[in-house]
């Protein structure tokens, strides 16, 4: 057995062979520094009829096998090569790849997927940005939470307040980090249900835990108290 190759090296360059690539095309990837999946992943990419330039994009032991396979994909599926060089960088992991693929598949432009392809954001948080634009929101609403200080979660409770047509002078109530994602969802909710900035302002801080918001939101829904009141009663459920 060579000493230069383990036995998982050997098969995918003889799997190449046996598939009728050319020697110049296993050359390519018939290197030791590459591990047998990545070798793999460079083997598909011929048997997917890419050129030794595509290939060659990604045949670096620097990508593992499942960032290359991120940057095969995007070749095979017709990306630009500018649209896959976006993405074909180390610093990026194989899942934040795909999210900047799939932003390409699902037809954004260079500049809406540049928003989030970023390495700071990680893989949901870039989903969640790229959802925006999928769903055709404005850029600056997208802008107001495509922030790394952002979890996911935090990041689809802000979403989900354009997908359900809330103001942005309502969403900017609750679009602040400080804000836990269930914090941000109780206040969402109040504005959902009609109740109106004075209302929501009574429970939207970010001292009052989710569990306490929603009874606060439960008793402004099934009460008639006026605003001074609930003001006077919730004081006293947020007094220490």
């Amino acid at each position: 057995m060579s000493e230069r190759f383990n036995s998982n090296q050997l098969a995918e360059i003889l799997f190449g062979l046996e598939n009728n690539l050319s020697i110049e095309k296993v050359e390519i990837y018939a290197k030791s520094e590459f591990n047998f999946e990545q070798m793999e992943q460079i083997r598909l990419g011929f048997e997917d009829c890419l050129s030794i330039g595509q290939v060659n994009l990604y045949a670096k032991p620097e990508f593992d096998s499942m960032q290359m396979e991120q940057i095969r994909l995007g070749l095979v599926y017709k990306l630009t090569m500018d649209q896959v060089k976006l993405y074909a960088k180390p610093q990026f992991k194989a899942e934040q790849m795909e999210q900047i693929r799939l932003g390409f598949v699902y037809e954004l432009t260079i500049r809406q997927v540049k928003l989030y392809a970023k390495p700071q954001f990680k893989a949901e948080q870039m989903e969640q940005i790229r959802l925006g634009f999928v769903y055709n929101f404005a850029r600056e609403k997208i802008e107001l939470y495509a922030k790394p200080e952002f979890d996911p979660m935090q990041m689809e409770q802000i979403r989900l307040g354009f997908t359900y047509w809330l103001t942005m002078r309502q969403i900017s109530l609750y679009a602040k980090p400080q804000f836990k994602a269930e914090q941000m969802e109780q206040i969402r909710l109040g504005f959902e249900n009609g109740l109106t900035m004075k209302q929501v302002s009574l429970y939207a801080r970010p001292e009052i835990d989710a569990i306490l918001m929603h009874y606060i939101f439960e008793v402004i829904i099934s009460s008639r108290l006026s605003i001074e009141k609930l003001e006077f009663y919730t004081k006293l459920l947020t007094h220490n």
